[in-house]
């Protein structure tokens, strides 16, 4: 009597767990449509990628980071789509790696700047107010020396870098994404985060 008991309880929590990942499974696939339509196309990501994990090439990279956040940020900053903001990077890269060359040896490192934009796979990242999805963006993506360290990743466009977390709704509107998007994106909320998650896990996104 007492084994078959057990069995109940086990099976009745087996099933309402199985629930609860099929339900927010189903919200998370919705979810994860809403941003092929309208969070992928709609951002320029910015990757920066530190020489090593050392203190110094980490500390390196922050200071980079703040360098080409300003610069790259003060020629999109006008822009009005996407479409817009990647033509005027594309056909910056050679002034924009000169910059971060300069930038480089101005603050005393001795690094060999790569650039490359394209598409590039991002986690999931959570930040001050805001998170966005894993998935496929465009991204203009520095190595600074070997590549070898610890990433930095942000927005580029719209200039969500540079930006206060105040803003960034209304940037994110102004680039096209609608305002449900934005409250999923900017909303910090448990049940998003997990929705974030098994997106990733599962491998559902772009």
């Amino acid at each position: 009597m007492k084994k078959n008991i057990i069995r109940i309880i086990v099976s009745a929590v087996l099933a309402l767990i199985f629930a609860i990942i099929f339900t927010v499974g189903i919200s998370a696939q919705r979810m994860q449509q809403r941003f092929d339509s309208e969070i992928y196309g709609n951002l320029v990501r910015l990757h920066i990628l530190a020489d090593s994990d050392s203190e110094y090439d980490q500390e390196a990279k922050l200071k980079m980071r703040d360098k080409v956040t300003e610069h790259i940020a003060d020629m999109v900053s006008s822009c009005t789509d996407v479409s817009q903001a990647s033509e005027i990077i594309a056909s910056n890269m050679e002034n924009i790696r000169k910059y971060v060359q300069g930038a480089s040896d101005g603050l005393g490192y001795d690094y060999e700047i790569t650039l490359d934009f394209g598409e590039e796979y991002y986690p999931v990242r959570y930040y001050d107010g805001f998170c966005f999805p894993a998935g496929k963006y465009k991204s203009l993506r520095i190595k600074l020396g070997s590549g070898q360290g610890k990433n930095w990743w942000c927005v580029l466009y719209p200039t969500v870098c540079t930006a206060m977390a105040s803003d960034v709704p209304d940037m994110l509107e102004d680039a096209g994404i609608s305002e449900e998007t934005v409250d999923i994106v900017c909303e910090d909320n448990n049940k998003y985060r997990l929705e974030f998650f098994l997106l990733e896990l599962l491998g559902i996104q772009k």
